[in-house]
């Protein structure tokens, strides 16, 4: 009914303006009885014209006809005189002059508001069509809150009609429009990013990979047991004489754990060797179209690993062992490209343009609280599947049933990946940039030499930058040092703890539901250490729920921007090294576990700041380097793993327990001393420190909004805790 509103303006308007010449068409009449005298009559008269208001208001339509009370004695004691000739339409006309100029101010402030109104559009019109009827009706105006410019109507002839001028700026707010859309939802507990696409996109990719995380850590426990299992059976169906050698057992089935390692790392090498040929397309396809793929292929491999199982009698053991070791090899390959593309997949969601600092750590505290929670309990589930008795005369049969569910979790994850839209089709990069050509190299030496050349592109990237450099260093010396001291030795001194102590556990292990929880971790292949695996994933826990207080905390301290905060986030990761001496020289199995948790507190918040800030670094580098700089990264990894496991298997094997405990507080220190330095290595000053307006121009009174770039078009910046390629 809105444009209606202006027309009755109109009509009201035309009324009100015509009322006083019908008061003049109406002729007055005195009536009065018929038995009275001249003089009463004129005494009608002049009582009627004296009972007249002296008022403002317009005049009655029709005079009164008859005397009033108090006139009817003046009316007896009149004497008879002629009566005075007093004109009616004299005082009609006065009476309509005074009307007249009453309403023409009115009139005039009605006639302005609606001027132009058929060239004015719907937002003005209504709001003229308001001023009109304000004017008309003396109502305040009320306010013009639809975000559109108000009209310019002169306030003159509202102040002519007595109405406040105030009324058009001081208008009250207007009652809320039923048909209005609904105000949107307050943030909730879901909302990581405000881009509507990239907070789904984002839950679906932890939804995949929550499902392929429980798989995995069930795959850690299952797969030296899967091999132990394999070894026995194919002995025992085969008759061979070695089943009944313990000794001979034993050597037999570290030897071909150690084909399954070699087996698994060259396949992972040249895995991220030939990364650029999967990834020719990727700047018209994306990362989605490989990156489904490869964990598709990866579940199909995994699944034939309990069909090899249960088929152990119909082949002798080399040749069950070469399928096993080409299956795992296969895998391996195919992880590799998964890992890649699972990164740059990565990248779409977490680096988008307008993605900020606080929504890169509340989604990287989502991927390392969801690491640590299924590392708690997917192990212990792993524990119970693989105390499975024999079935079919086979024993370990928990090994094949874990494979078979690390199968179907890798499936459903695809399926869940497959579904994520934003991470297939073109980047913001190749939209943006011209059209380029490659052609693909003939021959199998044009390849070779173009796959040397990317791994020597990526290398050179990973050099020339300052914080990819600085992350290349910490995870070398970690592979090299650390990690496989603390690996190989630390579980060999927890064994040693619990046999000197061996009722520190039986109190705990008495409890209701914790007792079956830690029984459950121990009694699985990895024993006591899966105990400190899970007190690891606690210090986790307990760094993502103090990241955000932490960061509040540091930046009233000084330290405004991502690259500042590093500073004291370092400072607390170099605390491990006091904590490793302090949990070696621990006596207890509880004093270790609770030094060792607090070690992984205390890395904890680096490793989630240092995630964004990768994340970010990626965001300069095209797609295609991007590719290139993980394939370098990855294998220069594998390459220091195979370094440090030749050197720790078999130069220094029989060392001392004693004494890889002080080589490994050795190494722990180094790695405590480069943390230190990192933040300086990494970052410039002028990184580490808040930018600054220039001093010619003032800063803005209110910043630009950020402009978000399409959904479907997001720039790869970022990777997040994913399976590690080193350990698997």
């Amino acid at each position: 009914m809105k444009f209606l509103r202006a027309p009755l303006a109109l009509v009201f308007s035309y009324c009100l303006g015509v009322q006083p010449a019908v008061a003049q068409m109406k002729s007055a009449h005195i009536a009065a009885p018929a038995g009275l005298s001249a003089a009463g009559r004129s005494a009608v008269s002049v009582n009627s014209a004296a009972a007249r208001p002296l008022s403002l208001q317009i005049p009655p339509l029709v005079e009164p006809s008859l005397l009033s009370a108090s006139g009817a004695p003046a009316v007896a004691a009149s004497p008879l005189l002629p009566p005075p000739a007093i004109p009616v339409s004299a005082q009609a006309a006065a009476s309509s002059q005074f009307a007249q100029d009453r309403i023409a101010p009115i009139q005039a402030a009605a006639a302005e508001a609606v001027k132009d109104l058929e060239r004015a559009d719907c937002d003005a019109s209504r709001f003229q069509a308001s001023i009109q009827f304000s004017a008309l009706t003396g109502e305040r105006l009320r306010a013009y809150s639809d975000g559109a410019a108000a009209p310019d109507i002169s306030a003159k002839p509202l102040a002519d009609a007595g109405l406040p001028v105030s009324s058009l700026s001081k208008a009250s707010p207007p009652p809320p429009d039923p048909k209005a859309e609904p105000p949107a939802p307050k943030p909730g507990i879901t909302q990581v990013f405000k881009d509507p696409a990239l907070n789904g996109a984002f839950w679906r990719l932890v939804a995949g990979y929550s499902v392929f995380l429980f798989g995995y850590n069930m795959y850690v426990v299952g797969m030296p047991y899967l091999i132990s299992a394999i070894t026995r059976n194919s002995l025992n169906e085969n008759r061979d004489a070695r089943a009944g050698s313990e000794a001979a057992l034993k050597a037999l089935i570290r030897s071909n754990r150690s084909l399954a390692r070699i087996a698994h790392w060259a396949a992972q090498a040249l895995s991220y060797v030939t990364i650029p040929l999967f990834m020719r397309n990727a700047e018209d396809d994306g990362p989605k179209k490989w990156f489904v793929r490869s964990t598709f292929i990866r579940a199909g491999v995994l699944a034939l690993v309990p069909v090899l199982f249960f088929s152990t009698g119909l082949l002798s053991l080399p040749a069950t062992m070469a399928i096993l070791l080409g299956l795992i090899a296969a895998q391996s390959f195919f992880q590799g490209v998964s890992v890649t593309t699972d990164a740059a997949a990565t990248t779409r969601i977490l680096g988008a343009a307008g993605v900020t600092a606080e929504e890169r750590t509340k989604a990287n505290s989502i991927f390392v609280f969801v690491a640590a929670i299924l590392a708690i309990i997917a192990p212990a589930i792993a524990g119970q599947i693989a105390l499975i008795g024999p079935v079919m005369g086979k024993g370990g049969v928990g090994g094949a049933v874990i494979y078979a569910i690390y199968a179907g979790a890798l499936a459903v994850a695809a399926f869940i990946y497959a579904t994520i839209k934003l991470i297939g089709g073109k980047n913001d990069a190749a939209r943006a940039g011209p059209a380029s050509t490659v052609n693909a190299p003939n021959g199998l030496g044009a390849t070779l030499k173009g796959l040397w050349v990317s791994i020597q592109d990526g290398t050179k990237l990973v050099v020339h930058d300052r914080l990819l450099r600085m992350m290349l260093i910490t995870s070398m010396l970690s592979s090299l040092f650390a990690d496989p001291l603390v690996f190989n030795v630390l579980p060999e001194y927890i064994e040693g703890i619990v046999a000197s102590d061996p009722g520190a556990l039986g109190i705990i292990m008495n409890i209701p539901g914790l007792g079956w929880f830690l029984k459950a971790l121990t009694s699985s292949p990895m024993g006591n250490f899966a105990l400190m695996l899970v007190m690891t994933s606690v210090g986790s826990i307990a760094a993502v729920a103090l990241i955000k207080p932490l960061t509040k905390l540091f930046r009233k301290l000084g330290f405004k921007t991502e690259e500042a905060l590093t500073v004291p986030f370092y400072f607390l990761a170099a605390l491990e090294a006091p904590l490793f001496f302090l949990m070696i020289g621990a006596h207890t199995i509880l004093g270790v576990a609770l030094l060792y948790s607090l070690q992984s507190l205390a890395v904890g918040f680096i490793g989630i700041a240092i995630l964004g800030l990768y994340q970010k670094n990626l965001g300069g580098h095209k797609g295609a380097d991007i590719n290139k700089i993980l394939a370098a990264q990855s294998l220069l990894g594998i390459a220091a793993a195979i370094i440090s496991t030749f050197v720790y298997g078999f130069i220094l094997k029989d060392i001392a327990i004693g004494t890889a405990l002080t080589i490994a507080a050795a190494a722990t220190g180094v790695m405590a001393l480069l943390r230190l330095f990192s933040p300086f290595l990494a970052f410039s000053k002028d990184r580490r420190r808040p930018s600054q307006p220039p001093p010619s121009q003032p800063p803005p009174s209110q910043p630009p909004p950020e402009r978000m770039p399409p959904a479907s078009a997001k720039p790869q910046i970022g990777d997040h805790i994913r399976e590690n390629s080193v350990y698997l």
